[in-house]
């Protein structure tokens, strides 16, 4: 298996840690581009070819260095935190494929999940899919789907989403089901939305005159600690809106 890793954050260094720990040595990647952290990983496998993954810059001409070095079968985005050109997806003859936990073309770009629970949706998709130079677009592969319970936040349905996404990797890269990929592959209907990154600071402003359930979706939707939460404006006062923790237990037994 000759492949490229390519990503940063908890959902890529699972990932990485599922090959490890899991025993699918046959499984490590010839290219990794990371953190720091990550990279150290893999520090015993002195043949595999490592590129730091800056947060601040591209770096896209290392990264054209490395695909040359490793002439790769495939390339694996997970949480990459950018873009890749079109020239990339051309180096490796469209054979990158994205991890993105939303479904697609529905939540394409940012802060999915926020939107997921202000759109007052009920399913949750953690997505697989072939890129193509439109963001977010490209063909699907697989999908992995879970409820949005009444009373996620934003933060805990992240964490019963990354599950998913590491399912995801484990089906596509440590069973080999990349081999199969053009099999799997299914066009993307329609152009769905992409949200944008800094849009979020927007939406946290809840609308004056808003009902108690719609008080509560903006608390649900905005609620991912270390992040400012949703907030109301009294003046040029914040207001913020945090939901309090429901015992699971009262929801198990009918009382909510």
């Amino acid at each position: 298996m000759n492949y490229i890793f390519s990503g940063t954050e908890p959902i890529a260094e699972l990932c990485l840690q599922e090959i490890l720990y899991s025993g699918a040595i046959h499984c490590i990647p010839t290219g990794i581009v990371s953190s720091a952290d990550n990279l150290r990983l893999f520090e015993p496998y002195v043949k595999v070819s490592k590129l730091l993954l800056s947060k601040t810059s591209k770096s896209e001409f290392q990264l054209f260095d490395l695909i040359n070095k490793v002439s790769p079968d495939f390339l694996i985005s997970v949480q990459h935190p950018w873009i890749f050109s079109s020239s990339i997806l051309n180096m490796v003859s469209s054979r990158a494929f994205n991890i993105h936990n939303a479904k697609l073309p529905d939540y394409r770009g940012h802060n999915t999940i926020n939107n997921e629970i202000l759109n007052d949706d009920r399913i949750h998709v953690s997505t697989l899919h072939q890129m193509a130079e439109t963001v977010d677009m490209g063909k699907l592969i697989k999908t992995e789907e879970i409820d949005i319970l009444l009373h996620d936040t934003a933060y805990s349905l992240w964490q019963r989403s990354v599950p998913s996404c590491v399912e995801l990797f484990r089906w596509f890269v440590v069973e080999s089901n990349y081999l199969h990929a053009d099999q799997y592959a299914k066009p993307i209907q329609g152009l769905g939305r992409y949200y944008r990154k800094d849009q979020i600071n927007v939406d946290k402003h809840v609308p004056s005159g808003s009902d108690i359930n719609i008080l509560c979706r903006y608390a649900r939707a905005f609620c991912f600690p270390p992040h400012e939460p949703a907030y109301l404006l009294c003046g040029k006062t914040k207001v913020h809106l945090t939901p309090i923790p429901i015992d699971d237990s009262a929801i198990t037994e009918g009382y909510l």
